[in-house]
């Protein structure tokens, strides 16, 4: 799969899957996801008017970044993208795998106050139960998670 059919691929996924749109419609306006495919292709997801956008340029002032490799695409492509447990489940999966990398380019408080931590609680009792498998049981430990990730 070149570059071209990744983000083609990827914004088809992104825009139209009811996991992704309802994720991204947590986002506040304005708030910017950096997406990285093998250290080669940049690019910015956000909330339009409700709606997620995918484009292929760098991210505005990013918060959060996501580094994924073509691998990690494939995979995550491969998911049905009907409900956000499934979907932050398998993403979470390649983060173990150590195919997707995420990093806090912002401050956690903002991480924490422009809808972030909605995506995980909206992702419903499912995606926080496998998240308290891996050890991360409460708000708690989540935000200490993502203060772990700053850098």
């Amino acid at each position: 799969m070149n570059y071209d059919e990744v983000f083609t691929q990827l914004k088809k996924f992104l825009e139209s899957k009811p996991a992704s749109t309802h994720a991204i419609s947590k986002l506040s306006a304005g708030e910017e996801i950096q997406l990285i495919v093998d250290d080669h292709l940049n690019l910015a997801l956000f909330n339009k008017a409700g709606q997620p956008l995918l484009e292929q340029r760098l991210a505005n002032k990013p918060n959060v970044e996501f580094k994924l490799s073509t691998e990690a695409v494939r995979t995550l492509l491969a998911q049905p993208g009907d409900n956000m447990a499934d979907f932050g489940i398998a993403v979470v999966k390649q983060i173990v795998e150590g195919e997707v990398k995420i990093r806090i380019c912002g401050s956690v408080l903002a991480v924490l106050r422009k809808g972030y931590l909605k995506i995980i609680l909206e992702a419903g009792p499912d995606f926080t139960k496998y998240l308290a498998s891996r050890g991360l049981k409460g708000a708690g430990k989540i935000t200490s998670l993502i203060k772990g990730l700053k850098g």
